[in-house]
């Protein structure tokens, strides 16, 4: 069973972008299915991230907090160095380990974790973090922010979309943008309290 921190209740009623969780059963997306959601690449050095985000203006992303937080997972030692190393990739069907031919992507110009997100404490919450884009995003409408509680309620039909792994066993696949169905569980279904429902999504794999 996998679950995806919940961002606040930031969820968009069209589809949840999912840094990091596995896409497990999913099929992949096809060209301006998800115009809203972007490949997030963390380059520094030899060692390079991947995580999705989602456009919630035309030059802001959300993504994972995990994602925007300088350290040993992302291979770089403070803010500015994460800001330096992120790319961002708009309407990419693929963004490793081929980048997509003829779109170099978009640079960062600033980059922040969720004051409250402790990277060592993942199940705290909290996993949220913004990215500012050093180019506007013409002619995509962003996925404005949700604060309708009742939209991230167990039972309630999402779409997942991200770039992440298609195989939750060997870790693999990741890179290519995909899609799965799910419904939100309540979060006792697997393994947790129903009163992490307050601040984690969990979903029915």
């Amino acid at each position: 069973m996998r679950r995806l921190v919940l961002a606040s209740l930031f969820v968009s009623a069209v589809a949840v972008a999912g840094p990091e969780a596995p896409i497990i059963g999913g099929t992949d997306a096809t060209s301006g299915q998800y115009p809203n959601v972007v490949g997030v690449v963390i380059e520094a050095g030899d060692s390079v991230s991947l995580c999705t985000g989602t456009l919630n203006t035309n030059q802001w992303v959300m993504t994972a907090g995990h994602c925007v937080t300088p350290g040993a997972e992302t291979g770089t030692s403070s803010q500015q160095d994460l800001t330096d190393a992120l790319i961002i990739y708009v309407n990419a069907l693929e963004i490793f380990p081929n980048p997509p031919a003829g779109n170099a992507g978009i640079r960062a110009i600033a980059s922040m974790p969720d004051p409250m997100f402790d990277i060592n404490n993942l199940e705290a919450g909290h996993d949220r973090g913004i990215s500012e884009l050093a180019t506007l995003v013409p002619g995509i409408t962003p996925v404005a922010l949700n604060f309708d509680e009742s939209a991230a309620k167990p039972g309630r039909a999402v779409t997942q979309v991200g770039y992440g792994d298609n195989d939750g066993q060997a870790d693999s696949g990741a890179g290519t943008l995909r899609t799965v169905g799910q419904s939100l569980v309540d979060c006792s279904a697997i393994g947790l309290q129903s009163s992490d429902n307050d601040r984690l999504l969990c979903y029915n794999q």
